[in-house]
């Protein structure tokens, strides 16, 4: 089924300089639990993070016929939350959340033209994102670790410079 997404969530927080990292994925695979990790890896690294869970603020329910996981109350809702999050002095954002299928991925891309978000399934099968993390035998934080080697250390930004 294709699902037409508006707003897409990287246009929620489309601002230069703002990284934002997306784990997405299959439900179950660790996504909330390694994002809260980078989380609290940035976090104590000195740079002030935001950190949000798609399928939670997209708990609203029925959702409609065109939209069966409400991408669009997910987005706007980004929306509507990243510029709190900006306004406390947060100069990234770690979002995760299941993509129900490769399709959709597709879509949220395509979406995303003007700024890509870091999209990281921790699963192999999803070939559609920019990095893709493979999580056997390996630990929440070894994932994490990988995760942000992978991405260059990923905010790359220093305390003193992040404002």
């Amino acid at each position: 089924m294709a699902t037409q997404f508006s707003p897409s969530y990287a246009d929620a927080v489309d601002r230069p300089g703002v990284p934002f990292l997306w784990l997405c994925g299959p439900p179950g695979v660790g996504k909330s639990v390694v994002g809260y990790e980078i989380f609290t890896r940035v976090c104590r690294s000195g740079i002030k993070a935001s950190f949000l869970d798609f399928d939670q603020v997209g708990l609203c329910y029925p959702t409609p016929s065109d939209d069966p996981v409400n991408h669009r109350v997910k987005a706007q809702n980004l929306a509507a939350v990243w510029p709190t999050y900006r306004t406390a002095g947060a100069r990234c954002l770690i979002a995760v959340g299941s993509v129900a299928s490769p399709g959709d991925r597709l879509a949220l891309r395509e979406q995303s033209s003007r700024y890509r978000p870091h999209a990281m399934p921790a699963a192999r099968h999803a070939r559609t994102a920019d990095l893709c993390i493979d999580t056997d035998n390996q630990n929440v934080a070894q994932v994490a670790q990988r995760i942000r080697t992978r991405m260059n250390g990923w905010p790359r930004l220093t305390p003193d410079t992040a404002s």
